[in-house]
């Protein structure tokens, strides 16, 4: 009748006092492979003696380690490779995906790690080979994803796997996405997933698929935007010619240079009004010394962008009272090179407490994003969120990841292909500084930053 029947317990051999989590099932149903909290966290196997599954036993040293956490295994149709997650040493991240080959004599070999191309800093979890034996699905935080961890497939071909592809919506949504196993035929999955509408906190999930197996639309070709040559003249709105005169600015002024080489850069320095989105001083640095001299008006939400070939934008914020006195403030423009894995912190974007819309304020600086992505075609981008360590971690985590996703709907209804834009939240996780203060501390910690994770084929 196409129902399941009510869970029962699998064995009085299986479950103990301890946490005991069905890993996976061999592809001839008779292997239950299971993790235990027992020790640091490691496998064992049960097999099926008739009706009964017998007392699980550890895999072997090559598999368990003493010290570190192994937490689900995923066989090969053929029994002689065993996938398991593993944060021992030697690894790329924190878990990564390791694969070990059956020996002569029945025993598993030395661990290999799969790789970059599979592994990254973060977390791959939960592998499962396909009866093919060369589809591998995992679940991932560290590649670009939907959400904070999704599901990813990729294939062995030639002895290499390749590049990994997020598997997309419907299954992969902004929370947690894992544990994922297909049938033969690849026509049905089942998952793990935290969505509006579930009994729990993780529930299992079943979907069909259209097609007898998984295949990405190709994204359409981004558009192609003549970059535009700067002219070199400097722009000042009359506005800014009246403060100046009246002596109710402050001086912004220093040097623009590279992050690595401190090599002084020819850049275009705009300040624009937040609230207006006017823009009231377009500069350049000088190109031989990377020397720029900027007027910011008082009493006004102010966006100081600065602009080189080659670079990510650099973004300051100014908001001074009214009648502040006059000011000489003297600073190192840092411009970070525009290479995968260089991210820069968006200081203009701007939220309501405990909100996620994008503020008003907040539109010339997501514009400058837009632009940037418009004259780097081949470019994919991260937006990541944090926040401080005000409320609890889930909540903040919730919170980030919302925010850094106003950010991606902003830019795809705009017109830039979602396809080279991801969201990720890390809530209060990676702080800048201390926590302890507001000023100088928790207002720092509260940020959105783009991440470049894509560049041409890398």
């Amino acid at each position: 009748n196409n129902r399941w029947d009510a869970p029962k317990k699998i064995s009085k051999n299986i479950n103990t006092k301890y946490n005991d989590a069905a890993a996976s099932l061999s592809p001839d149903g008779k292997t239950l492979f299971l993790y235990s909290e027992l020790g640091s966290g490691d496998i064992y196997t049960s097999t099926l003696d008739g009706n009964d599954w017998t007392e699980p036993k550890p895999l072997n040293k090559n598999i368990n380690t003493a010290q570190f956490w192994e937490t689900c295994a995923s066989l090969s149709p053929d029994g002689k490779r065993l996938y398991f997650a593993s944060n021992r040493d030697g690894g790329l991240g924190e878990l990564d995906i390791w694969v070990s080959e059956l020996d002569s004599h029945g025993q598993w070999g030395k661990a290999v790690n799969l790789g970059n191309k599979i592994n990254t800093a973060g977390n791959e979890d939960s592998p499962f080979i396909h009866h093919d034996g060369v589809t591998l699905y995992f679940s991932s935080d560290g590649h670009p994803g939907m959400g904070n961890n999704d599901i990813f497939v990729s294939e062995l071909k030639s002895g290499k796997w390749s590049k990994p592809e997020n598997i997309g919506y419907p299954i992969n949504l902004w929370e947690y996405d894992g544990f994922f196993t297909s049938s033969r035929d690849k026509k049905v999955g089942y998952y793990s997933t935290v969505k509006e509408g579930g009994l729990g906190g993780i529930d299992i999930y079943s979907i069909k698929f259209l097609e007898p197996k998984y295949k990405p639309k190709p994204p359409p070709p981004p558009p192609v935007v003549e970059k535009k040559k700067p002219v070199n003249k400097n722009y000042i709105d009359p506005s800014v010619e009246k403060v100046k005169q009246q002596k109710i600015y402050s001086l912004l002024r220093g040097k623009v240079i590279d992050e690595s080489t401190a090599t002084p850069l020819n850049a275009t320095v705009t300040l624009v009004d937040n609230e207006t989105g006017k823009v009231l001083s377009k500069i350049y640095s000088d190109p031989a010394t990377g020397d720029f001299e900027l007027v910011i008006p008082h009493g006004g939400n102010y966006g100081v962008t600065t602009e080189s070939q080659g670079y990510l934008f650099n973004s300051i914020n100014f908001s001074l009272p009214k009648f502040a006195e006059y000011q000489e403030i003297d600073t190192h423009i840092i411009m970070v090179k525009t290479e995968v894995g260089s991210k820069v912190v968006l200081r203009n974007i701007f939220f309501d407490v405990g909100k996620f819309n994008l503020k008003e304020q907040t539109i010339a600086e997501v514009k400058n994003l837009e632009q940037l992505l418009l004259d780097n075609p081949e470019l994919k981008v991260q937006i990541n969120g944090h926040t401080d360590n005000t409320g609890s971690p889930a909540a903040n985590k919730d919170l980030s990841l919302k925010r850094a996703n106003s950010v991606v709907e902003f830019l795809v209804s705009n017109g830039i292909n979602k396809a080279r834009l991801s969201a990720k939240g890390f809530g209060a996780e990676r702080p800048i500084v201390s926590n302890d203060d507001e000023s100088g501390g928790r207002e720092i910690n509260r940020r959105t930053e783009i991440e470049v994770v894509g560049l041409g084929d890398h």
